[in-house]
Parts: C-alpha cells; structure tokens; sequence
C-alpha cells in the first residue's frame, strides 16, 4: 500500500499500491471488497474523495510505455456509483 483514503462518510477506503495499476474500494462496515477501478498509473501516490463522495481523485506516476502530457506524473478522475460490496 502506498496511500489510503476515506469517503466523507467513512464508509469507503480507497487503498493505491505501488505495484498494480488499480485503486481498490473496501466497504469499511463489512471488510469487504467493493470494486477496482483501472488505471494507467503504475505507482498511485495520493488519493482523496470530493467532499460529497462522488468523485474519487488519484495521482500518480504513469507507465513506462505512456506518455503523459505533463511527463511522468499524472491525475485520473472517476465519478463513483454508489458502492456496495462484491458478491
């Protein structure tokens, strides 16, 4: 794990690592896995929620093979669904 973060509600953790290319949801009441979210970042750096949980940011550094319009770093956005945990 390189960052964490909590939704506004603290239901949610968003959990980035440095190895994958994905941002992992956990539903925080039940311990459960939510969903990954795909990304072309090989090192998720920081995370953090909008202010009414709908919006997931992440920075981080790009893949090798990627080229970013600002270099190596870059910020990917999601609008998330409402979450709840995988069966």
């Amino acid at each position: 794990t390189s960052c964490f973060a909590f939704s506004p509600d603290s239901q949610t953790l968003a959990v980035g690592t440095w190895d994958t290319n994905a941002v992992v949801l956990w539903d925080v009441r039940t311990s459960q896995r939510c969903c990954s979210l795909k990304t072309n970042l090989k090192h998720v750096s920081a995370l953090a929620f909008s202010h009414d949980g709908t919006r997931l940011v992440a920075a981080g550094e790009t893949q090798g093979n990627y080229v970013a319009p600002h270099g190596s770093s870059q910020i990917v956005e999601w609008v998330l669904p409402p979450i709840s945990p995988l069966q």
